[in-house]
């Protein structure tokens, strides 16, 4: 477990002054490089998994989306 944001930032390899985008990108980089099922029976890389997935809720809280749904995320409109 983290110890705040601080610790986040350092979990996904970013500078504080990170973009929205730059945190998205280093997520979906680092959930896909330790998932489990790539994986399978490395516990460092299911440690890794662990702690890159619970960074997902705070950066989502900062950014105003959420991570893993694009469901969430902002959209653009094209002009009618």
């Amino acid at each position: 477990m983290q110890s705040g944001a601080h610790g986040y930032y350092d979990t996904l390899g970013i500078p504080r002054t990170a973009s929205s985008d730059d945190i998205r990108k280093a997520h979906r980089e680092l959930a896909r490089r330790y998932h489990p099922d790539l994986n399978p029976g490395d516990k460092f890389a299911e440690a890794r998994f662990r702690d890159v997935q619970e960074a997902n809720p705070t950066f989502a809280a900062r950014a105003g989306f959420h991570l893993k749904s694009p469901v969430n995320a902002p959209q653009v409109l094209a002009h009618q």
